[in-house]
C-alpha cells in the first residue's frame, strides 16, 4: 500500500493521519483539512508523506471516483459494498 483513501468523517482523519505518518503512507481525505490535520505537518513532511484533503470539486466527485474504482477491481468473489454517507444543505 502506497496511498491511503480515506472517504470516513472527518473526526476520523488525526487518527488516520497519524498512523498514516507512522508507516509512512501518503493519505488523501474526502474532507477539508482541518486543525487536527494542519497540526500534523511537520510530522507528515518529517516522514516524507503528503496529506492532500478536499480541494473543492463538485460534490460526489469523490464518492463517484472510488465507486468506479471499486468496480474496476472487483473480481471474482462477493459483491465490494460501500456505505455512503453525504453532507446535504
Amino acid at each position: 500500500v502506497d496511498v491511503v483513501i480515506s472517504l470516513l468523517p472527518p473526526s476520523c482523519h488525526g487518527i488516520i493521519a497519524k498512523t498514516c505518518i507512522e508507516l509512512k503512507k501518503h493519505l488523501v481525505t474526502a474532507s477539508y483539512v482541518d486543525d487536527s490535520l494542519l497540526k500534523l505537518d511537520q510530522d507528515a513532511k518529517s516522514a516524507g508523506i503528503s496529506i492532500l484533503g478536499e480541494m473543492g470539486l463538485d460534490p460526489g466527485i469523490d464518492d463517484k471516483t472510488v465507486l468506479a474504482i471499486f468496480m474496476k477491481t472487483q473480481g471474482p468473489g462477493p459483491l465490494l459494498s460501500a456505505n455512503h454517507h453525504q453532507n446535504k444543505i
